[in-house]
């Protein structure tokens, strides 16, 4: 049975947060009692110690009216700072916005094109991170915000080709971003690094030699090429192989 000190300390702690809540800007972060940079377990784990002590069990035992919508407000809004804090775009919307909730202006405001921009600076970072589900997550958002960007499909076909699962996928995104820039080396590349992977070294080839054919100092398509097919022999080189089939005595004589 709960002692009316342990009452009296519950019934100071709702006033004590509920001030908090209404006269001063205590974003959700501080709400949950969880740094900024807190990831999604940490969340959850803060979300749910925050809504026992703050349960309809919590509830019965206050006899104040008062006190009791106090609760429900505080309830309310820790249940609110989950369902943001714990989905990566409105964590990120919230976030841009200086840790705070849209208004009926920001909502007119906001572009979805910036908003695309965002999530794509994000979703560099996340792969930077090899954090490849979260990048593709940011990428899938971005896209459908904004599907004229090669970029989102090229980044999203990269973080796609670090999953086996997906390895399918990342060549469907990969070939729209070569539709889109069929000038850019760095798609034929990719692509080449998919079918490499999967040592079909033939399909690999053929796209490290249009990656070179677009930009002839790609290092990593050269790279790779030589791997496959050997170093390429320069135009001497050739002359001479050429030379050899049409007078094989010749160059088959050995100095004396």
């Amino acid at each position: 049975m709960e002692s009316n000190m342990d009452i009296k300390n519950f019934e100071q702690q709702i006033n004590e947060l509920y001030e908090k809540l209404t006269t001063t800007e205590m974003d959700y972060f501080e709400l949950l009692g969880v740094p900024r940079t807190a990831i999604t377990k940490d969340i959850e784990i803060a979300f749910k110690k925050q809504s026992a002590e703050f349960s309809a069990d919590q509830l019965e035992k206050l006899r104040d009216p008062e006190l009791k919508q106090k609760v429900k407000m505080i309830a309310d809004r820790i249940k609110r700072a989950y369902e943001v804090l714990s989905d990566y775009d409105k964590r990120g919307r919230y976030e841009d916005r200086g840790y705070r909730e849209a208004g009926p202006q920001d909502e007119k405001e906001e572009d979805p094109v910036e908003i695309a921009k965002i999530l794509y600076k994000k979703a560099k970072t996340l792969y930077n991170r090899q954090d490849y589900n979260m990048a593709i997550a940011a990428l899938e958002k971005a896209i459908h915000l904004d599907s004229g960007k090669p970029d989102n499909y090229y980044l999203l076909g990269v973080c796609q080709s670090r999953i086996p699962a997906l390895i399918r996928e990342a060549e469907k995104n990969l070939l729209k971003a070569v539709e889109m820039e069929p000038w850019n080396a760095e798609h034929y590349a990719a692509l080449g690094m998919i079918f490499y992977s999967e040592r079909l070294f033939s399909r690999a080839e053929s796209y490290f030699r249009q990656a070179l054919s677009k930009e002839p100092s790609h290092m990593l398509a050269r790279k790779k090429l030589e791997e496959i097919a050997g170093p390429e022999k320069k135009p001497m080189d050739l002359l001479k192989d050429g030379l050899q089939k049409v007078f094989p005595t010749f160059f088959g004589k050995k100095k004396k």
